[in-house]
């Protein structure tokens, strides 16, 4: 008699065992049937072990306090941290800010030096010519 396990290998024999893991199927395909009795069997041992896990003591008001107190550390690290992380981000976003706006005066600053530079020579040449003119005026 052809098996499948639930492996799904494929082999010769009977089950005779009713613990066993083999499940009867005409072509041993991937989609094995399970039989109730294995539900039952494993609905029984899930329950087995919740009865037999070990129940934990309380822990004691001390313990809990420690665990509080680690728990309020974590987060005060875990918040220090974020604000290092996001202080370091504003200060980056900051200073290329405040490099950007370093530049713009420089340029502006720089044309407005040239401006006022130009603005004065073309002041003392009509100054100049203002003299001459004068000169003219008082010499005729």
């Amino acid at each position: 008699m052809n098996y499948c396990n639930r492996t799904g290998r494929s082999g010769l024999g009977s089950s005779s065992n009713n613990s066993s893991s083999l499940i009867i199927d005409s072509d041993c395909s991937d989609d094995l049937i399970i039989n109730e009795e294995d539900e039952e069997i494993r609905a029984r041992h899930s329950e087995d072990e919740d009865y037999y896990k070990p129940i934990a003591p309380p822990p004691s008001p001390q313990q809990e306090l420690i665990t509080l107190q680690d728990d309020i550390q974590d987060e005060k690290r875990d918040i220090k941290l974020h604000a290092q992380t996001l202080d370091q981000l504003l200060r980056k976003t900051l200073d290329r800010q405040q490099s950007r706006i370093c530049k713009r005066q420089k340029r502006r600053s720089s044309l407005f030096n040239n401006n006022q530079h130009k603005l004065k020579e073309l002041l003392s040449s009509i100054v100049d010519e203002d003299m001459i003119h004068e000169l003219r005026d008082m010499v005729l």
